[in-house]
């Protein structure tokens, strides 16, 4: 699918990639570390104490994770919280931004010229 110029725009201002959706966190739990430790779905669900079918829906890319999800991961693998927090929210950025195309954020209005000082944008 072709994207608009404003979409890449808005891709490229929120620092995401204009070209693919990011990497979900399922699929950097299953390429960098199921895989290669040769983990199963299962023992990471019962080190995590979560149910199976939460942890395979997240692999799948049919749940997100919440900052629950990211604290255990992050004690399970290794991994820091914000890590698994900022996967999560580059996908959901990505996803939010492509479908705005289907909606009429046109009629969205600027109230300031520019960001307010000492926020961060």
């Amino acid at each position: 699918m072709r994207r608009s110029a404003t979409i890449i725009k808005e891709l490229k201002k929120a620092g995401l990639p204009t070209h693919r959706r990011p990497t979900t966190p399922g699929e950097v739990i299953k390429d960098e570390f199921l895989v290669p430790l040769k983990i199963s779905q299962t023992q990471l669900a019962a080190a995590m104490d979560i149910p199976l079918q939460r942890l395979n829906m997240i692999i799948k890319g049919k749940r997100a994770v919440t900052p629950d999800t990211a604290l255990r991961l992050s004690k399970a693998l290794g991994c820091s919280i914000k890590f698994w927090l900022n996967i999560q929210q580059s996908v959901d950025l990505y996803d939010a931004i492509v479908a705005s195309a289907n909606r009429k954020m046109e009629r969205v209005s600027c109230l300031v010229d520019s960001p307010a000082v000492g926020m961060a944008m």
